[in-house]
């Protein structure tokens, strides 16, 4: 994979988004190319700059999520989508469930444990990372997450070569922040929950023009996630 895993905690006062050089500290490592670890000042320290003096204190939005203005996912886009994954994600079996027996009722389960990170999230990201531009495609994205939007936008992200960051609380299990940092992700623990990690990615994402993708409500997620019942 093209990219360079690049792990950084960033210990920025959060959520406020006017803190100086002095008030944000970052230990970054950076993995060479055999595996080795190497470390020091310089290594991707640059990702984890601290914030922009041009950005203010106002609410930074997600285009993509705005309540007053929502975007209706329509079958047409679920059922493009469908056709632009294929092949890239596994075409997952739907098996009648013993637990029919004990409901009453037919249940069948859809087993997207069986995609490669472990979740139905792979659908989404590979469809949005498709969608992107040529320029998007070169500048990249970021995204917040605890785990599988995390894991799954850092896996697709490595096989199409698109440049990945991924901001993760420090509460995201250690071996999911891992996975992704082995995907080739740039991964950043900041935050207490996902809420202040959400806020320190829309930070980074408009000073270093990635777009922000909303693991629950960017439409080309949505259109993604909706294939599992096509």
């Amino acid at each position: 994979m093209a990219n360079r895993p690049v792990f950084m905690l960033d210990n920025s006062p959060s959520p406020t988004p006017s803190s100086s050089a002095e008030d944000e500290q970052i230990l970054s490592t950076t993995m060479g190319d055999q595996g080795m670890m190497d470390t020091g000042p310089n290594s991707g320290s640059h990702l984890g700059s601290h914030h922009s003096t041009t950005i203010q204190e106002e609410e930074i939005k997600d285009a993509f999520c705005d309540p007053e203005n929502p975007v209706v996912v329509q079958f047409p886009e679920v059922s493009a989508a469908a056709f632009k994954i294929k092949g890239g994600v596994e075409r997952t079996p739907c098996n009648r469930s013993h637990m029919s027996n004990i409901t009453g009722m037919e249940i069948y389960f859809k087993k997207e444990f069986l995609q490669y990170t472990g979740s139905f999230k792979e659908r989404g990201a590979r469809y949005t990372l498709l969608m992107l531009d040529s320029v998007q495609k070169k500048k990249g994205v970021i995204a917040a997450s605890a785990g599988n939007h995390a894991l799954a936008m850092a896996y697709h992200g490595g096989l199409l070569n698109i440049p990945v960051t991924v901001v993760m609380p420090v509460i995201a299990p250690i071996m999911k922040v891992e996975n992704c940092k082995k995907y080739g992700a740039t991964v950043i623990i900041h935050g207490q929950n996902i809420g202040e990690s959400r806020e320190r990615a829309l930070e980074i994402g408009r000073e270093k023009g990635l777009m922000y993708v909303n693991g629950y409500d960017h439409p080309n997620i949505l259109a993604g996630q909706g294939t599992m019942g096509v």
